[in-house]
């Protein structure tokens, strides 16, 4: 973890001298476990996460993300870097496109590969598809369709659910994943109670679970 530290530390210091039209932010999270797209990414164990987001006027962003990981190579560290562009329209929906690389600088046998997304969302509502030829570097083609809600209940309760499907161009290998979650920000501490679960093919993915998070944005 003291890689991804100074890694974050770094480019906060970097991203400090920015323009006043712009704005940086950070967050910070301990997990219980890294799940994405429903399946763990460390094993079932916790993770210290963190990312840094530049945001313009024009709509324009870019961050930096990092996690601790243990799934099966000599990977520890992921980090991923996106870029991309936003923008509110007079309907009030929300589009968003880009571009995320996954990284993994600790572990020459756990290639790096890319993906483009694409989103829609209005009045809580959101719709996204993300696109890779090359599924952990694997020169597979994968698109991941997905659709969440986020709803405001009482005591500044929120609560989210989504869905995701995962085609991936492979015998077997693809997934539907779901989780429901509720939260609420306390003294500035973001608490986050899930569950998750997913389906797959083959039948050789089936984990599902709690999750509890603390997170921090700054």
């Amino acid at each position: 973890m003291k890689k991804l530290r100074l890694v974050l530390s770094t480019c906060a210091l970097a991203l400090s001298a920015t323009q006043v039209n712009a704005e940086v932010s950070a967050n910070v999270a301990m997990t219980s476990d890294y799940v994405w797209r429903g399946i763990t990414q460390t094993s079932g164990e916790g993770a210290i996460q963190g990312g840094f987001d530049y945001a313009h006027e024009s709509g324009a962003y870019a961050g930096i993300w990092g996690s601790n990981v243990d799934f099966g190579t000599t990977a520890d560290l992921e980090f991923d870097l996106y870029a991309g562009y936003a923008t509110e329209l007079d309907s009030g929906i929300v589009l968003d496109v880009g571009l995320i690389r996954y990284l993994y600088p600790d572990s020459p046998d756990t290639p790096a590969w890319n993906e483009i997304y694409g989103s829609v969302s209005y009045i809580g509502l959101t719709g996204g598809i993300a696109y890779t030829d090359d599924i952990y570097g694997g020169d597979v083609d994968g698109i991941y369709y997905s659709l969440s809600y986020d709803y405001a209940l009482p005591k500044e309760v929120n609560l989210s659910a989504s869905l995701g499907y995962y085609d991936v161009d492979s015998a077997a290998s693809d997934s539907l994943d779901w989780k429901l979650a509720v939260s609420r920000e306390y003294q500035g501490v973001g608490f986050e109670l899930a569950y998750f679960d997913i389906d797959q093919d083959d039948d050789s993915l089936d984990d599902d679970g709690f999750l509890f998070t603390l997170s921090k944005s700054m």
